[in-house]
């Protein structure tokens, strides 16, 4: 099963309390996923988990086209949860990790709208059709890539 969780909910969180106001809301997403992975585990203990950690199309810059008048976004509070996914991906029984931001890195906001751009033009927080190849299957460790080919994902927003 593929949880990929939290971008979504980081930016209404983002819209309801500005970037001030942000980090009390990111720690409650990282227990929400975190809460999430154990209630996943313990309903289907033999399934493959793939965690996937949430692409920052401002390339760490801070800089979201659509959300200028919010000055520059605290990227640090992204990585720290991306951070909390790979933690949880380490230490969850039968738990992989598909590094998407690290993946997605460098062909965001940074490259304009070139050939290595992966984001749909009329929403930089959507992939775009190079983007949505991209994910999550390419981000896999090798092996497992080659043993389990995800069939299906489930996308769950809070």
């Amino acid at each position: 099963m593929t949880l990929s969780v939290g971008g979504n909910d980081t930016l209404n969180a983002l819209a309801q309390v500005g970037p001030q106001g942000l980090e009390p809301a990111v720690r409650e997403i990282e227990r929400d996923f975190a809460r999430l992975v154990r209630e996943a585990r313990d309903a289907l203990p033999n399934a493959l988990l793939i965690l996937t950690t949430v692409y920052d199309p401002t390339d760490g810059t801070g800089v979201l086209l659509g959300y200028e008048n919010e000055g520059q976004l605290p990227v640090r509070l992204l990585q720290r949860f991306n951070d909390s996914i790979r933690e949880l991906a380490e230490t969850t029984q039968d738990t992989v990790l598909a590094d998407v931001e690290r993946h997605f890195f460098g062909h965001g906001i940074s490259t304009g709208a070139t050939d290595g751009y992966y984001f749909w033009p009329g929403s930089i927080i959507e992939p775009g059709a190079r983007g949505a190849s991209e994910s999550p299957g390419k981000t896999l460790p090798d092996p497992i890539h080659r043993r389990h080919r995800p069939s299906s994902s489930v996308f769950l927003s809070h």
